[in-house]
C-alpha cells in the first residue's frame, strides 16, 4: 500500500498551523489596549470584560512568516496563495531607505547642562593624600613596574 502526498491536504494543515500561531500570538498580546479600555476596569471589584480577539491580515502574514521559517520557499508561496495573503517572500520594488537623524550634540544635551562648564570631580581622602606626595618622598622607592620584571638570578 502506497500513500501519496496530497498538496491540498498539506496546504490545509499548514493553514491550520498558521491560524493556530496567529491565534496564540494575538492571545498573548497585552490587555491594555484601546480596544479593551473601559472605565469600569479601574474599579477594584469590577469584572474584567475583554473583547474577542480578532486575527487581522497583518497578524496572519506575521504568523505565515513564523511558519515559513520551517518550510521551503516554494511551500511558503503556496501557503500564502492558499490563505489569500500576499507572498511574504516577495520584496517590494522600492526598498525603504533607512534614515538616521542628524542631530547636533548641543541639541541632544539639556540646555542647562550646555550653559555650565564642567567642574572637576571631587577627590576622595586617599586620592588627596596621594596628590600631596612630592617626588622627593618617592626618591628611594622602586617603581611599580619593577614588581613585574623577572627576578635576577643569583
Amino acid at each position: 500500500m502506497y500513500i501519496r502526498l496530497n498538496d491540498n491536504k498539506v496546504l490545509e494543515w499548514l493553514k491550520g498551523k498558521m491560524e493556530a500561531v496567529g491565534a496564540h500570538l494575538v492571545a498573548k498580546m497585552g490587555d491594555a489596549t484601546v480596544a479593551t479600555f473601559n472605565d469600569a476596569s479601574f474599579e477594584h471589584e469590577a469584572q474584567k470584560e475583554s473583547l474577542p480577539k480578532v486575527l487581522t491580515d497583518g497578524d496572519r502574514e506575521f504568523s505565515a512568516g513564523v511558519v515559513s521559517e520551517y518550510i521551503s520557499p516554494s511551500w511558503t508561496g503556496r501557503l500564502c496563495e492558499a490563505a489569500g495573503l500576499r507572498n511574504i517572500l516577495e520584496t517590494s520594488a522600492q526598498p525603504r531607505v533607512a534614515q538616521t537623524p542628524n542631530m547636533r550634540e548641543d541639541l541632544l544635551l539639556p540646555q542647562e547642562e550646555t550653559a555650565q562648564k564642567r567642574k572637576a570631580p571631587v577627590l576622595s581622602l586617599g586620592a588627596r593624600k596621594l596628590a600631596k606626595v612630592s617626588s622627593r618622598e618617592l626618591k628611594g622607592m622602586k617603581p611599580m613596574a619593577s614588581f613585574f620584571k623577572p627576578k635576577p638570578k643569583a
